[in-house]
Formats: structure tokens, C-alpha cells, sequence
């Protein structure tokens, strides 16, 4: 009831707003933490929060979702087209794995989204369309041999088509200190910034 009654965060609608703040909530690390920066509730809230100032933004997300209710993993598609659904704007995301852009296709219809079944670094590389407003990089799971080469190179194909200014997310990604990251963006992250 408070958040039906109080400004709304991301989406001028309450009902969409309440919802996706929800989702967002939900997306919230509940296993066990291996470290302790277990907070991509956060990292969604303050994207979306950037996205909301945009008119009809471009969003791509490599990897998609690929289990009902798994907002461990891969439950952004989902959150961000819930988002542009009530926003406005696009999602094109990309994942190789034929089973979970079948199941992204099926879960996500009627949002606006496009998925594609493609490797993620060719198909940022060949990006044509308007300028990406914000990126989530999320394509190969930690410990899938080459992950941080994978993320690097998805970060390098993706930085000319960015917009000015877009946000960048790069899932599992803690920070460890004196410059350093890991997981995912552990080398995307360094050459990024």
C-alpha cells in the first residue's frame, strides 16, 4: 500500500511501478553469498532509474532469460521489457543457446524485445541500429572456460555503438579492491574505465 501511495520510482503508472519495483526486489541474491556484493537489486533499481530519463530507450542484454522465476540469473530480460513495456523503448537480446531463446521468445511475448539467437561478440560487432542506451553484459556464466575474454570482447564490440553517457552492467562482477575485479568483468571493467 505504501508504494501504490508514494511517488513513483521508475514508471508514472503505479500498478506497472509497484510490479516492477517487486521484480526488481525479487532480483535480489538469495543464495548463499560466495562474496559479499550480492546486490544486483540495486544495480537494476539505479539502471532503470538512468533509463527512465530517456525517451524510448535502446537497451541490449547479452544472454537472456532462460527459467521461470530465476531472478538469480537471467530474469533481466524480463524486468527491463516489463520496464519498456510502460516506458517505452526496445530490447534486443542476444544468447546463443537455441533452448533459452526458444524459452525467452515464449515468456517475453508481447513485450517489446526482440530476441536473438546469435554469439553475442558478432552480433554487437554488426550492430546497425540506433545507438545502444544502455548495455547489460551477462552472456557466459562464471566458469564457462573464457567467461572474462568473452565479457571483454562483448565490451569492446559494444563501446562504439553505445549513446553518450549509457550505462553499462556487467553481471557477477564484484569488486575486490586496489583496482581489482572479478568474475564476468573482471578484464571488461579495467579496459572499460
Amino acid at each position: 500500500v505504501g508504494r501504490l501511495l508514494a511517488p513513483r520510482k521508475y514508471l508514472d503508472a503505479a500498478g506497472p511501478d509497484v510490479l516492477l519495483q517487486h521484480l526488481i526486489d525479487r532480483c535480489r541474491d538469495t543464495a548463499p553469498p560466495h562474496n559479499p556484493f550480492r546486490d544486483r537489486h540495486r544495480t537494476f533499481s539505479a539502471f532503470l532509474g538512468l533509463l527512465k530519463g530517456m525517451k524510448n530507450p535502446v537497451v541490449v542484454e547479452t544472454g537472456c532469460v532462460r527459467a521461470e522465476d530465476d531472478f538469480s540469473a537471467g530474469f533481466s530480460t524480463y524486468v527491463f521489457d516489463h520496464f519498456l513495456k510502460h516506458h517505452g523503448g526496445e530490447l534486443h537480446s542476444v544468447d546463443l543457446d537455441g533452448g533459452n531463446v526458444g524459452f525467452a521468445r515464449t515468456w517475453t511475448a508481447g513485450l517489446p524485445v526482440t530476441v536473438h539467437e546469435s554469439d553475442s561478440r558478432p552480433w554487437l560487432g554488426d550492430y546497425q541500429a540506433r545507438p545502444i542506451d544502455g548495455l547489460y553484459l551477462d552472456s557466459a556464466d562464471t566458469g564457462t572456460p573464457g567467461y572474462q575474454d568473452i565479457c571483454l570482447d562483448e565490451a569492446k564490440a559494444a563501446l562504439p555503438k553505445l549513446a553518450p553517457n549509457a550505462p553499462v552492467l556487467i553481471d557477477d562482477t564484484p569488486y575486490s579492491g586496489g583496482g581489482k575485479f572479478d568474475g564476468k568483468g573482471g578484464l571488461a571493467v579495467p579496459w572499460l574505465m
